[in-house]
């Protein structure tokens, strides 16, 4: 039991660190950010549910805004609740599940208008003071762009990457996905 304990949260650490990482890669601005960041976020919500994707997705928002910051350059307990929240759509619609392309392209619509084009626009404009309405244009153009790719990775790529990590992880799940 302890062993299990021991695998799934190293398993768990190793996708933070990963999410930290692929986070803080790909096209930057203080509005805009496409990243693949999402990749860890949802194997952790498949293979651990909503709980721990929430709450890595937290993690992994706080270390990267203190050890890599980006966009405005500064912590915002605003998006880190957008994050938590973000694992917890994750899971609650793609745990324990077997994958269907309805589940994952609902999943990847809350998280992207819902909390991504709604919520966390509302923290820039927090943030910044700009015009929420100038703002809510240039991510919907980000969203258009990440929802298709975020569909297709999830499809085509990371329900491929499960039984690997579950392998390498020593099977740290007993459940089938």
């Amino acid at each position: 039991m302890n062993n299990l304990k021991t695998k799934k949260l190293t398993s768990i650490a190793l996708l933070i660190a990963l999410e930290v990482i692929l986070g803080r890669m790909g096209i930057m601005t203080p509005i805009v950010s496409i990243n693949f960041s999402f990749v860890p976020l949802v194997i952790t919500a498949i293979l651990f549910g909503p709980i721990s994707a929430a709450v890595s997705s937290g993690l992994a928002d706080i270390i990267g805004s203190l050890m890599l910051p980006q966009g405005l350059g500064t912590y915002f307990p605003g998006y880190t609740f957008s994050a938590m929240l973000t694992g917890l759509v994750y899971g609650l619609i793609l745990y324990r599940k077997p994958k269907n392309l309805g589940r994952i392209v609902l999943a990847c619509s809350i998280t992207s208008v819902v909390i991504s084009l709604g919520l966390s626009t509302f923290w820039v404009y927090v943030m910044t003071g700009k015009g929420y309405l100038a703002i809510l244009f240039t991510r919907t153009l980000q969203i258009a762009v990440m929802i298709p790719v975020k569909i297709l990775v999830i499809n085509m790529i990371i329900y491929r990457l499960i039984p690997l990590v579950k392998r390498e992880a020593g099977n740290i799940t007993s459940e089938k996905v």
